[in-house]
């Protein structure tokens, strides 16, 4: 979750969809866009692209025959926005102002979490941070503090179950993995010793050469545009003259 704070200023405009039609709302963007995200899987996640709500709406009810509903907001100063788990939103400033955002969770948000990490699996994107971690971390602080949380017993006890459940089912995987034959196959074909002072020369010779030929580009590029600039120069004279003449 986010919230978003405005401090002074003009108005901000938000839009935004319901967490309920992100589906609907991703293959929308998938339609419109092919190219692209056979190009970049993750490219919803790179905060990148827009898509007009009046364009969106309609996509959705000529292609799915559904309704895709977006909401739209004005932000003035002392206002809050929050945003919710899967809740696409973008929007602009109409002027000057000073906005502040920070994201927070609440213990409802481990489901979220869970489906975070299958999806950016899908596409490839590295995680924000380590969720299993984080679970190992909550059921650690329970244990030590769990007569002095805000929270209530049913909270807790849910935060728990969640947690251990995920923690579990990921080191049940880790163990499968660790005895699936290809996989320890492929592990024993790798050579055992490596040399890294070597890997380490050799990668700062690569890079070396990398920069040797792009300082070669720039060379040939900057020489390019100055005989550009003198041919102008010749090109400017003449001109000069030919109207001195008439």
């Amino acid at each position: 979750m986010s919230a978003n704070y405005c401090h002074v200023g003009s108005v901000k405009k938000w839009y935004g969809i319901p967490a309920n039609e992100c589906d609907l709302f991703e293959s929308i963007f998938h339609e419109c866009a092919p190219d692209y995200f056979q190009k970049q899987p993750d490219l919803l996640h790179q905060l990148v692209s827009l898509l007009s709500p009046n364009k969106l709406v309609e996509m959705a009810r000529s292609k799915k025959g559904k309704t895709l509903h977006v909401y739209h907001v004005d932000q003035g100063p002392n206002e809050f926005v929050i945003t919710f788990p899967k809740v696409y939103h973008a929007g602009f400033n109409c002027g000057f102002n000073i906005n502040e955002a920070v994201n927070f969770t609440m213990p409802f948000w481990l489901h979220y979490g869970q489906d975070a990490l299958n999806e950016y699996k899908l596409v490839k994107k590295e995680a924000v941070f380590n969720y299993y971690k984080l679970l190992r971390n909550i059921m650690d602080d329970i244990l030590v503090n769990k007569d002095n949380h805000s929270f209530s017993r049913d909270t807790i006890r849910e935060m728990i179950r969640i947690s251990f459940t995920d923690y579990c089912s990921q080191i049940r995987e880790y163990s499968t993995a660790l005895t699936n034959y290809d996989l320890v196959r492929f592990v024993t074909t790798i050579e055992k010793k490596i040399d890294y002072d070597e890997l380490v020369k050799q990668v700062i010779a690569r890079n070396e050469e990398k920069r040797k030929r792009s300082r070669g580009r720039m060379s040939r590029k900057r020489l390019a545009n100055e005989e550009a600039e003198e041919i102008d120069e010749f090109i400017c004279n003449d001109s000069q003259q030919i109207i001195q003449q008439q």
